[in-house]
């Protein structure tokens, strides 16, 4: 959204953000900044809820558009979409994720909390809603399928990669794994690597999450001397020097580092729960994953590809041409074009 809002501002939109915190935006960049007091409340619930409440008093009345991200604020337009809890909620019913930094049974009951008070905000402010904007097409039908019977009119803006930097010398071998460890897939990425034929890679592993428990599956799946930990780092040079990202996350609305990997020549194997594998329109079936399947089909498709250099050239040139195809500047003109009709009506 950060990246979009910098476009419309230089494209000539009037902008006004309401933030506890803007520090990052270009100075100068145009942008009206209001300040939202309460930078001090000491819980990301609790400044949830102050920051919807206060902005529904402060826009009540106002005549211009309104957009706000998800639940952000009771008062909003234009919704744009990146995470629908309802949908990860239902996931971790199932036992299919963690409740987000799961680690005493205080973070467990306060994450509870969290999810179901988002869920209801979900329910609440999203059918009076006039325009949903969604980072894939696996949002939009989430957030149809929240609103039904109700019939809410939806567009699918994608993000858009950053044109890599720099690219190091690549060697074939080199796997990578970016995220928040615990509920990104980590445990089935480190399994699916252990039934490699071949024993000749290295595994970077970039993320925050409880790295005594990784470490250990590492070592009992026998890869530990090739599974190297790094924490929470900028993952950059990660990117360029990789030859393949794998990402078996089980919901990624979009996922920016699977469009990061393919503009740094890095192969992403994700999950087609990804929504950024939505934009690799020509993605082989075989390369279809689910986070669902069976460890021994990822396998065996990263088996084809680590195996053959001339597959592994055609598949990374058909990804990046694909990724290609869409920019920062197209999804911020997109975004104007999804603002217009409400200018016209204020």
């Amino acid at each position: 959204m950060f990246e979009n809002l910098h476009r419309l501002a230089m494209m000539g939109w009037n902008i006004t953000v309401y933030a506890y915190n803007f520090g990052d935006w270009p100075s100068d960049i145009p942008v009206k900044w209001i300040e939202v007091p309460g930078k001090k409340i000491p819980t990301n619930l609790l400044k949830n809820l102050w920051f919807s409440l206060y902005t529904y008093f402060a826009l009540k009345n106002t005549k211009i558009p309104v957009m706000t991200a998800g639940t952000c604020s009771w008062q909003a337009d234009i919704r744009v979409v990146h995470f629908v809890h309802k949908s990860f909620l239902s996931l971790i019913k199932k036992g299919r994720a963690p409740y987000p930094n799961d680690r005493t049974i205080i973070h467990r009951l306060y994450q509870m909390l969290f999810a179901r008070i988002e869920v209801a905000f979900e329910h609440l402010f999203f059918k009076h809603t006039k325009l949903f904007i969604s980072v894939s097409k696996q949002i939009a039908k989430e957030v149809d399928d929240l609103v039904r019977p109700k019939k809410i009119p939806s567009k699918v803006i994608y993000h858009a990669p950053d044109a890599a930097t720099y690219i190091k010398e690549k060697h074939g071998n080199r796997f990578l794994f970016v995220g928040a460890l615990d509920r990104k897939g980590i445990d089935k990425a480190l399994r699916v690597l252990s039934l490699l034929p071949s024993q000749d890679w290295t595994f970077d592993v970039v993320g925050t999450g409880d790295l005594p428990r990784w470490k250990k599956l590492a070592e009992s799946l026998g890869i530990n001397e090739r599974v190297i930990f790094h924490g929470a780092t900028p993952a950059a040079e990660f990117f360029a020097a990789s030859d393949f990202l794998i990402f078996p996350s089980n919901y990624e609305p979009f996922g920016l580092v699977v469009s990061e990997a393919a503009s740094n020549h890095c192969l992403p194997i994700a999950s087609s729960e990804c929504g950024a594998m939505e934009l690799w329109r020509d993605r082989p079936e075989w390369l279809k994953l689910s986070s669902t399947d069976d460890d021994a089909l990822w396998a065996a498709a990263i088996e084809k590809v680590f195996f053959s250099r001339d597959l592994r050239h055609q598949l990374i040139t058909s990804c990046r041409s694909d990724f290609s195809k869409w920019s920062w500047d197209q999804s911020a003109k997109a975004y104007e074009d999804a603002l217009l009709p409400f200018m016209r009506q204020a």
